[in-house]
């Protein structure tokens, strides 16, 4: 009314008085005493459904303003929330708060580039770098850096390609994590394609993306954190961890020293996610060397079946394969060479021993984890002991040779054969062949005595 008046006094036309509307307006949102923009809500409690609007003054983030709302109102925290999400992503439609913000660096001085949901990123990256005097190699990186956050955060197309449709050029974008087909579909009902060519269309746009190595749809993604600070790493077919976080540690501007870490982190997340082998076993078939891949959650059976099924081979080798993947997980202590079960106090508890470790070690462990008293410790190693020598897991003896006047041990296994295990010695010794028959004799001789000394002491 007050506007009205004084166009009426100064006799302004219906333009000019737009024009002084406007201005006054644009004062009054910057000084904060009128909102830029009221959202209306609705909200609903028990059969009433109330109408609100949340106004958002210049210089409120969505956060705040919900928060003020929220704090008038007294809303429960997880309806504030879904409030919050709703009015950013309306406000960020409608350009009133910027998509993302990238917050810089500027000879040393902190500046931040917004991107709005209508802005030309490469001219307002342009006018940013002119207007702070950047160099041409600064706002170079600046685009692919800003571009690359855009493209992960689904805002802008990693590719866009021109379709001709009845001699029209329309554009079809493809974004971050698309599902091409559906991309290619949606594309068709809105553009009037006929349906018997989409798969053709689909063809061509999957090939134009893989000729071009455009990087869409990941194998794997994870959040990252360094300095307290998490971000996305993604992982596309093809790539190499190493070289990833490499790619990652520079658009990130984080130091060199964290690369080794970070591989190391990454590897791990990609074997949680089955998305590379824990382990990787060589197998040799009819002289072609292949990889038996065990994954994450997966038994030696389950990874020699899929290998047996992988390679089209005879069902009747899984056994043969679940052996030879057993003996490397446990050479790698991804499981245990012997399990032994222990009543204790009316319970089972199971005892684990890994290959290479002590069963002092092993039996220790239990005992801590079951609170047993330490009475018990010279009965369970004594049966720990005999049950990994009746499994071939220890020797049942050790045979002492000396060679060159050096003391060496030949240790035999049960159920080994002892003429092999002594030329299998001889051989890693670099003994002379002549002298293998009578080392054969020397270890046999000493197994006698050992034996019968065994049986002496069962007599008594």
């Amino acid at each position: 009314e007050k506007i009205a008046d004084f166009g009426e006094k100064y006799g302004l036309n219906e333009d000019q008085l737009a024009a002084v509307t406007a201005e006054i307006r644009k004062k009054l949102v910057r000084s904060g005493h009128i909102p830029m923009r009221e959202f209306p809500i609705s909200m609903t409690a028990g059969e009433e459904t109330k109408e609100f609007s949340i106004p958002l003054f210049s210089g409120d983030d969505v956060g705040t303003a919900v928060a003020r709302f929220a704090t008038r109102y007294n809303l429960p925290e997880d309806l504030q929330k879904q409030i919050t999400e709703q009015l950013a992503a309306r406000a960020q439609q409608e350009g009133i708060l910027p998509l993302v913000q990238f917050p810089l660096k500027v000879h040393g001085e902190d500046a931040v580039l917004p991107i709005f949901s209508d802005t030309n990123v490469q001219e307002a990256i342009v006018r940013f770098g002119e207007s702070h005097q950047l160099p041409e190699g600064d706002v170079a990186a600046l685009q692919k850096a800003v571009t690359n956050e855009l493209q992960d955060l689904g805002i802008a197309p990693v590719a866009e390609y021109t379709i001709d449709i009845d001699g029209k050029a329309t554009l079809l974008p493809v974004y971050r994590g698309d599902n091409i087909e559906e991309r290619v579909v949606k594309f068709g009902e809105a553009n009037g394609v006929p349906q018997d060519q989409l798969p053709l269309l689909f063809q061509e746009i999957q090939n134009r993306l893989e000729t071009e190595k455009v990087r869409v749809t990941p194998v794997a993604e994870m959040q990252v954190s360094h300095g307290g600070q998490p971000r996305v790493l993604r992982i596309y077919p093809g790539d190499t961890v190493k070289e990833v976080v490499e790619a990652f540690v520079e658009q990130h501007g984080i130091p060199a020293d964290a690369i080794p870490s970070l591989i190391g982190e990454v590897s791990n997340n990609l074997v949680t996610q089955k998305v590379i082998p824990k382990v990787q076993i060589p197998v040799n078939i009819d002289g072609d060397q292949q990889t038996l891949a065990l994954f994450e959650g997966d038994t030696a059976l389950d990874a020699a079946t899929a290998f047996v099924k992988t390679h089209s081979l005879d069902e009747k080798l899984i056994p043969d394969f679940v052996e030879h993947t057993e003996a490397r997980m446990k050479r790698l202590r991804l499981m245990p060479a012997l399990t032994l079960e222990v009543q204790y106090d009316g319970n089972p508890v199971t005892l684990e021993l890994f290959e290479g470790q002590l069963i002092d070690d092993a039996v220790a462990n239990l005992m801590v984890r079951n609170s047993m008293p330490e009475d018990l410790r010279a009965t369970l190693v004594t049966e720990v002991e005999r049950r990994a020598i009746a499994a071939s897991i220890l020797p049942f003896t050790s045979i002492p040779i000396q060679i060159d006047e050096k003391d060496h041990q030949l240790p035999l296994f049960v159920g080994q054969n002892v003429t092999q295990a002594v030329y299998d010695f001889g051989s890693k010794h670099e003994l002379a062949d002549e002298t293998m028959p009578q080392l054969l004799q020397a270890v046999q001789n000493q197994l006698k005595e050992l034996l019968n000394q065994v049986d002496q002491e069962k007599e008594a």
